[in-house]
């Protein structure tokens, strides 16, 4: 591997990593959100 070579998996791994942390936070939200939904009453 040269050292571009190294520098572009680097920086990949990091792109990936923060990805990762951004679904996990949309994951969430969407798990509030249908958590609320859930929760409302029903029109009769």
């Amino acid at each position: 591997m040269t050292r571009k070579d190294l520098k572009n998996y680097k920086y990949n791994q990091e792109w990936i990593k923060g990805r990762m942390n951004y679904i996990e936070e949309y994951k969430t939200s969407v798990e509030k959100t249908t958590t609320i939904l859930s929760d409302m009453p029903k029109r009769n």
